[in-house]
């Protein structure tokens, strides 16, 4: 894969193939930004692709907030000069100590506002960005953790 000075923002770039996204971009020639809701595994990743070449940035933002779409897609343009490549892959199955879900109502908000909520609304501003762009793609991630069943708190 060669991707030549493209610009590229992938949500839930953390670990395992979170992070294999962003760094198989960098290795390819892709300046990347990337947001996690851990920051300091986002800043490693971030890291790590400077450390091949590349420019990289972090956003320090929760998907769950879509009223930030447009501020943080301006920063990612800002840093990186431009965008072309959007890789959706931040999901959800259930909540955690820093994020609990108290109750069955809430349960399905946290997973429906970072799940389907946030690849729309982070797509439908990216392409007002891309436009700009001679070409540019977006890519919505998906795990089989849909095919099961998730108990609710």
């Amino acid at each position: 894969m060669r991707l030549g000075n493209k610009k590229a923002f992938v949500t839930g770039a953390s670990r395992g193939i979170s992070k294999a996204i962003p760094m198989a971009y960098a290795n390819a020639g892709a300046d990347v930004a990337v947001t996690a809701r851990r920051t300091e595994l986002q800043e490693e990743t971030t890291r790590e692709i400077e450390s091949r070449g590349r420019h990289a940035c972090t956003l320090a933002w929760y998907l769950r907030d879509v009223s930030q779409v447009d501020d943080r897609l301006a920063d990612v343009r800002e840093s990186l000069g431009g965008l072309g490549i959007v890789a959706n892959n931040a999901g959800v199955l259930r909540g955690n100590e820093e994020n609990p879900v108290p109750d069955p109502e809430s349960f399905w908000d946290y997973i429906m506002d970072i799940n389907p909520k946030a690849v729309y609304f982070v797509s439908q501003g990216a392409t007002k960005l891309m436009k700009e762009q001679e070409s540019s793609i977006i890519i919505n991630l998906a795990s089989d953790a849909g095919m099961r069943a998730a108990a609710s708190p």
